[in-house]
């Protein structure tokens, strides 16, 4: 049940009705108590201030939160790496940079520098443990062809 159907039945039977068909419910009906009605009350007031702040946090649609391009992207995501780019990304982690930081240096998201510095060979950096189980490959360097 969603919040909105639950409150409208809090607050039917806060206010004394059935929620299924909005008749009076009878005087000896068990919401009809005080200390029950003292329950609906804060339970109704509760989920109300729930509700509100929910919406208040929500995106305007569902439609926008499903929206990839509604969320920001790094500038370089798709592009393909460049040797430099993997050289260059090996020595900075090598030297003690974050993956957050390299993924603001490289314009990139945390989990592609992950990924890529995996491909690297340096799953149990990353990783903080050993190797993934599953057969990671490495890059290896190209061979340099003479022009020959």
């Amino acid at each position: 049940m969603d919040e909105t159907t639950a409150l409208k039945a809090l607050r039917n039977l806060r206010d004394g009705l059935d929620p299924a068909d909005g008749r009076p419910l009878p005087a000896d009906h068990p919401c009809q108590r005080p200390d029950v009605l003292r329950a609906l009350f804060a339970g109704v007031a509760a989920l109300e201030r729930t509700v509100a702040q929910d919406a208040a946090a929500a995106p305007t649609s569902r439609r926008a939160a499903a929206d990839p391009s509604a969320r920001p992207s790094a500038p370089n995501q798709g592009r393909p790496w460049s040797a430099e780019d993997d050289r260059r990304l090996a020595e900075a982690f090598d030297g003690g940079a974050t993956t957050h930081e390299l993924a603001a240096a490289f314009g990139r998201s945390k989990n592609s520098i992950r990924a890529r510095l995996l491909l690297l060979g340096r799953g149990e950096a990353v990783t903080g443990g050993p190797p993934p189980r599953w057969a990671v490959p490495t890059l290896a360097p190209e061979p340099v062809q003479s022009a020959d």
